[in-house]
């Protein structure tokens, strides 16, 4: 996930829906970014999709300084990733997205 790429709020949903293919739809927030990702393994929303029982693994590059110069952004992803694999397991589902970052 190109990180450098992401500005504000309005690049950060940019970035994700181009490189994570989210629909026309998608409604640009994070309780929407968590919906999709939370399906990744089933729906066919996305272009991309992880099969059953797979694992999306977001590589976060330049996740350093993105952490830096955007925290609330940082926070937020950090979050929404942790809410999609915390409501699956609630439902008795495996997680479903990993961050890799240095």
């Amino acid at each position: 996930m190109p990180l450098a790429q992401i500005s504000d709020r309005e690049s950060f949903h940019d970035v994700f829906a181009r490189v994570l293919g989210f629909p026309q739809y998608y409604a640009r927030n994070m309780d929407a970014w968590v919906e999709l990702v939370s399906t990744i393994d089933t729906a066919s929303a996305t272009a991309i999709q992880v099969g059953r029982k797979g694992v999306l693994t977001l590589a976060l590059d330049g996740a350093e300084g993105f952490r830096v110069e955007h925290p609330d952004l940082w926070d937020e992803l950090i979050d929404s990733a942790g809410s999609v694999n915390f409501r699956r397991i609630v439902r008795g589902e495996p997680a479903v997205v990993a961050l890799a970052y240095q």
